[in-house]
């Protein structure tokens, strides 16, 4: 079900169908507030996402695993083409890199704006009220109200509430 979702998602045009995109992907599985507004080419790699009454940007691909879940809050902004990726690998020896598989979850806080072609790696927390500027890469945990940039992302100010 969950690659019917992604086709009419893909094919579908960016910023109407909501209601349609939105139910197609809870009929697969997802968790999405009924007033969330996903819009056009918004992919799922996997159901195991909660999204509150927020806007997902054309294009978004979230990654979540089936033991490690994308948390979105609600009056959340998140910009086209953002990547939310939950699986990662250890370390392995010289042979491959990409050792033993492993995912952690990713949570993005109420009311926080994340700009065009921001990437959250597996285990990044960011807080409420933040604002993650476009193209950063975010890993680790950022508390409430602030501004998170750069490639790796971090603090670069705090915002008022």
């Amino acid at each position: 079900m969950l690659w019917l979702a992604n086709r009419f998602s893909h094919f579908s045009p960016y910023s109407r169908f909501y209601r349609l995109r939105r139910a197609a992907f809870v009929a697969a599985g997802a968790r999405i507030h009924p007033d969330a507004k996903i819009n056009g080419a918004v992919r799922l790699h996997h159901p195991n996402v909660d999204i509150g009454d927020s806007w997902i940007g054309p294009g978004a691909q979230l990654l979540p695993t089936h033991g490690a879940a994308i948390v979105i809050g609600d009056r959340c902004a998140i910009a086209p083409e953002v990547m939310l990726h939950c699986g990662s690998h250890d370390l392995g020896d010289s042979r491959c890199r990409a050792g033993t598989p492993v995912a952690a979850p990713i949570r993005i806080g109420d009311g926080t704006w994340v700009g065009a072609r921001a990437t959250f790696l597996s285990g990044t927390a960011v807080g409420s009220g933040c604002m993650v500027a476009a193209g950063s890469v975010v890993v680790g945990q950022f508390g409430d109200n602030l501004m998170v940039a750069g490639v790796p992302a971090r603090t670069i100010r705090r915002l008022q509430n």
